[in-house]
């Protein structure tokens, strides 16, 4: 029973939606996951009704539901409320989203996310509610009757539970294929559940997907709640594969094959700046980044190539110079950049190869350098004396 896995306070919160006349079905994520590993996660997704035996329409359903924000204002609870009766509470550390049952009526010629007309429906059965919901697992529901535990339901209209246990990924109607954010997601539960294969079916149908309005916003969601380097890769290969039509900003992510390993936009970046530097400004565009990452990013490869070119012969000339001729050396420029920019060195893991003396970061750390020799050094080499002096350590033990 999942009512045996919510707290107390939970227990009481949703008590008291149930008796302001509301009918809460727990559907998504979050009942998927409760069939799958017997625990409780953070984001309960709850289908609100207005109680069986209540007389409220379609009409009158807005007005109604409005006791549900009455009464979150009453406990001093914030909530945000969005489209489609739709609002969120952040609640005992469990955010829950409470949405209105909905039909939705397609809108010809529109591929995005919001392809449809919704019809706000507090009777609407379950059936008919469910089915606008992607995959047949997420569109398990549990509905709940929290002064009768025992009486919880469970709501599979479409055998969920069945594919759940045999590794499916199967959408639920062809309106699957208009909305563009669903391809996005259907690599998503791929990469999530890696043992699941996507049924045949759904398989020779993605090349009905119209990506031609794909979102960069929905994209970079989609991206960042899976792995974006094994997600960038499928992507493109079904792209490819299925001679998919998607927009111009989408396209330079074909061109290349990803780390599995990447997780971060500053990684992807990298990486792309490490093949084409021209790609890279289109990553750091796509990604809304500051001018300030690629600027960087652009100036620590420069160091760092300029002291790739550099044998130990070249450096062990420089310190024997005297102290601050030797300072005036762009190595130590270089070496200065490096260490200011070192945000940056993971990309050494990436495609290049450095020499582990000069790109040992906890070596200038270690260093001590005292006011007295600074005091003796011209002001403007004075912040690089450490890096000269780390250099005396490690080459020639002095």
């Amino acid at each position: 029973m999942i009512t045996k896995l919510l707290s107390s306070e939970i227990r009481l919160f949703l008590e008291d939606i149930e008796n302001l006349g509301f009918s809460l079905c727990l559907v998504g994520g979050i009942t998927r996951d409760y069939f799958l590993t017997n625990k409780l996660g953070v984001d309960l997704d709850l289908e609100i009704r207005s109680a069986p035996g209540l007389d409220i329409s379609v009409d009158t359903w807005p007005s109604y539901y409005k006791k549900l924000h009455r009464y979150l204002i009453e406990k001093n609870i914030r909530y945000t409320e969005l489209p489609y009766l739709i609002t969120r509470v952040c609640f005992a550390e469990k955010n829950f989203e409470f949405s209105s049952p909905r039909e939705e009526v397609d809108l010809p010629g529109n591929y995005t996310h919001h392809h449809f007309q919704a019809i706000l429906d507090p009777k609407l059965s379950y059936d008919l509610s469910f089915k606008r919901r992607d995959f047949t697992i997420n569109a398990i529901g549990i509905e709940l009757h929290l002064k009768s535990p025992l009486s919880e339901k469970l709501i599979d209209p479409f055998n969920g539970l069945d594919d759940l246990k045999n590794g499916i990924l199967r959408n639920i109607t062809e309106e699957f294929f208009l909305d563009s954010v669903r391809f996005l997601r259907l690599i998503r539960f791929k990469l999530k559940f890696e043992n699941f294969v996507i049924e045949d079916k759904l398989f020779s149908k993605i090349n009905f997907f119209n990506l031609s309005a794909l979102s960069i916003h929905h994209f970079k969601e989609e991206l960042f709640k899976s792995l974006p380097g094994k997600f960038l890769n499928l992507f493109s290969h079904l792209v490819l594969s299925k001679k998919l039509v998607i927009p111009e900003d989408f396209k330079f992510f074909t061109k290349y094959t990803f780390p599995d390993s990447l997780s971060t936009k500053e990684e992807l970046l990298a990486y792309v700046f490490l093949q084409n530097e021209d790609d890279a400004g289109k990553v750091s565009s796509f990604f809304s980044m500051p001018e300030k990452k690629l600027k960087d990013l652009k100036s620590f490869t420069t160091s760092f190539d300029a002291i790739q070119q550099m044998h130990k012969e070249d450096f062990l000339s420089i310190l024997k110079l005297p102290t601050e001729e030797a300072l005036k050396h762009e190595l130590f420029k270089d070496l200065k950049n490096l260490d200011e920019k070192r945000e940056w060195q993971f990309i050494l893991n990436l495609g290049l190869e450095g020499n582990a003396i000069l790109i040992d970061w906890n070596n200038w750390k270690n260093i001590k350098v005292s006011t007295t020799e600074l005091s003796l050094l011209a002001p403007s080499l004075r912040s690089y004396y450490q890096y000269y002096k780390t250099l005396k350590k490690v080459l020639l033990n002095d």
